[in-house]
């Protein structure tokens, strides 16, 4: 019965498990994958492109921009859509003082590497005049679903690992065992005492019934 319990158990916390993945991607247990990207380029006044992108590979959307462009520093994605052949990602700063139009090369991207950047692409009326974006040299960021699943698993691992050391000590005696024991060893041994002779042998000495005084 206590084996058939502990199967029991380690069923359920598996089946806890693999709720938990499902809630935490429910499409698919591949994680998302941002890159991040430099941009480089010139414009027709001889003013310099800059920055980075992240674009997130999986889903084939950018996520976050931090370009240089004319003076201006362009933080915020306004809008994003495929041009057929093309991808064009819109920016612009703060205060919408500015407007960057990155056409990349691409018409998805869904597992982008980097290209070069179309003369499509535009700060205000300047049009490139050549630019990409290559990939920088940094690590894939995970996504908060991934890091959800190392968490879980972490924790499977642990507590499989905790039952396993609780199962592999020796259990203690019930403590109606102990106490047999402890009674046992501190009573004293009795000897019997053996008579040096027979009980036929041993003499019977007789006293004479006291005197009796007139």
């Amino acid at each position: 019965m206590l084996g058939i319990s502990h199967w029991a158990t380690r069923a359920t916390f598996g089946g806890i498990l693999a709720f938990l993945a499902a809630v935490a991607n429910p499409s698919s247990a591949q994680a998302d994958v941002t890159k991040l990207f430099n941009l480089f380029g010139d414009f027709a006044n001889h003013s310099t492109l800059s920055g980075t992108v992240s674009v997130d590979t999986t889903n084939g959307t950018a996520t976050a921009i931090d370009a240089f462009a004319g003076g201006f520093e362009f933080k915020i994605i306004a809008g994003q859509s495929s041009q057929g052949a093309e991808y064009l990602v819109s920016a612009t700063t703060s205060g919408d003082a500015a407007q960057l139009s990155l056409v990349f090369s691409v018409g998805s991207l869904v597992g982008y590497g980097g290209s070069s950047l179309s003369p499509d692409t535009r700060l205000g009326a300047l049009s490139l005049q050549g630019g990409g974006a290559n990939p920088a040299t940094s690590s894939p960021v995970p996504e908060p679903s991934t890091w959800m699943l190392m968490a879980v698993g972490f924790a499977g691992l642990g507590f499989f690992a905790n039952r396993w050391a609780c199962s592999s000590r020796p259990r203690p005696r019930s403590s109606t065992a102990r106490r047999a024991r402890s009674t046992s060893a501190a009573r004293p041994i009795r000897w019997r005492r053996q008579a040096r002779f027979p009980a036929s042998r041993c003499p019977t000495v007789r006293q004479a019934p006291p005197s009796l005084a007139p």
